[in-house]
């Protein structure tokens, strides 16, 4: 049997492939996410793969740049073949229960524990809250997909003791959610430096013989959240910044290589490539246009969902980019009215923002990484999220 060859398809998506089958990582290859505030820097993958050899396909979490409703429902139109999704165990089985109704076999993944997938391809699952990173042993070689998982000291340490020499890390280098208003420039340059200290961190611990910059290639595609793509870490960027560290540039399609000569003479030629992949225009979105009643009407739709507690927020006010007037939530109470327009609020943000962020369970994970808005108040502002964050049991 032919050894397998591990090739980078898009964003934070990998294939694992040999002659005999394929295991996908995190496939999205189209659309937006997040309430569409994200788009890939190009649509594509479903072309590098055959899909009539895939067996197994890995979700890291369910946010949905790695959880791609819509890429895996194009999977299941294009094979009919049993195919097993894998995922880290979660307490809520909405995932589980929705994927195997799509007709995909489904099974958790226990922490710390070596899954064989074939004699010479082996995966150990690391959680991490709600993400999870995966130890990946093919052919003899040891590559750490840690996506965009922040592990504990304590746990990336044991991660390496455990595993010893690791050839190659696979790490988020982007921006990926609210790090300040959009005229807080000492706060964006400040998490510049964070993503890529990160890097520096994590391979001061785990001592890889190169690292992969990964889980980062987005662009921000709504009016109120596109000002993050002149923030954003790029491959230059990186290239000027981690020179102390060895880095395989990997472009679509490519193949992660481990001979240090082949892939420097590669990694030239891919940070061009990235660079035109970084300055091409793309369409920026106008949010969806809500009134006053539509508003005042999800807020009442949201108050049947949860039980007035100690630590929800009590009175609130939030203004809209979109909208001339003041919304004023009694939480407690579960009374919700505009007012006329005026500057004591907690944040601003557009109508459609929030209805997504009322509306649906995982509203407030997704409100804070679309970063379409500006906050006024930070501790009310994170008390609403953290308090909204907490209806949702995964």
């Amino acid at each position: 049997m032919s050894e397998y060859k591990i090739n980078f398809i898009n964003h934070s998506c990998i294939k694992i492939e040999n002659e005999k089958h394929c295991v996908l990582f995190d496939p999205w290859f189209f659309g937006k996410v997040f309430n569409d505030s994200w788009c890939l820097m190009r649509d594509l993958g479903e072309e590098f793969i055959d899909f009539k050899k895939v067996t197994h396909i890995f979700i890291t979490h369910e946010h949905p740049d790695h959880l791609s409703w819509p890429t895996l429902k194009k999977i299941r139109a294009l094979t009919d073949q049993k195919i097993w999704v894998l995922m880290g165990k979660r307490e809520n089985d909405n995932v589980k229960d929705a994927i195997t109704k799509m007709g995909f076999s489904f099974m958790y993944i226990p922490e710390d524990y070596r899954v064989k997938i074939s004699d010479s391809f082996f995966l150990t699952n690391y959680n991490t809250g709600h993400d999870s990173g995966q130890m990946l042993e093919i052919n003899e070689k040891k590559v750490f997909n840690q996506n965009d998982c922040k592990f504990s000291d304590e746990k990336i340490s044991y991660i390496k003791s455990k595993h010893g020499h690791i050839n190659a890390l696979l790490y988020q280098f982007g921006l990926a959610g609210y790090y300040g208003n959009r005229d807080s420039y000492d706060k964006l340059i400040t998490a510049q430096d964070t993503h890529i200290n990160l890097i520096r961190k994590y391979s001061s611990v785990l001592k890889p013989d190169f690292y992969v910059p990964y889980a980062s290639h987005i662009k921000f595609c709504k009016k109120y959240n596109n000002f993050l793509n002149k923030w954003q870490v790029s491959m230059e960027m990186l290239n000027e910044r981690i020179k102390e560290l060895e880095v395989q540039y990997l472009y679509y399609g490519d193949e992660l290589l481990f001979d240090k000569e082949e892939y420097t003479n590669r990694n030239e030629s891919n940070l061009k490539k990235w660079t035109i992949e970084t300055e091409k225009k793309i369409e920026i979105s106008d949010p969806k246009p809500y009134t006053e009643s539509e508003i005042i009407e999800e807020c009442n739709r949201f108050s049947l969902k949860y039980t007035p507690v100690a630590n929800m927020p009590k009175l609130v006010r939030i203004n809209f980019f979109d909208l001339d007037a003041t919304l004023e939530c009694n939480f407690q109470e579960k009374k919700f009215q505009f007012l006329p327009k005026n500057s004591n609020c907690i944040g601003i943000l557009p109508a459609e923002e929030f209805v997504s962020f009322l509306k649906f369970p995982w509203g407030a994970d997704t409100l804070n990484i679309t970063s379409c808005f500006d906050i006024i108040d930070v501790q009310a502002w994170k008390q609403l999220l953290v308090w909204k964050d907490q209806l949702y049991k995964r």
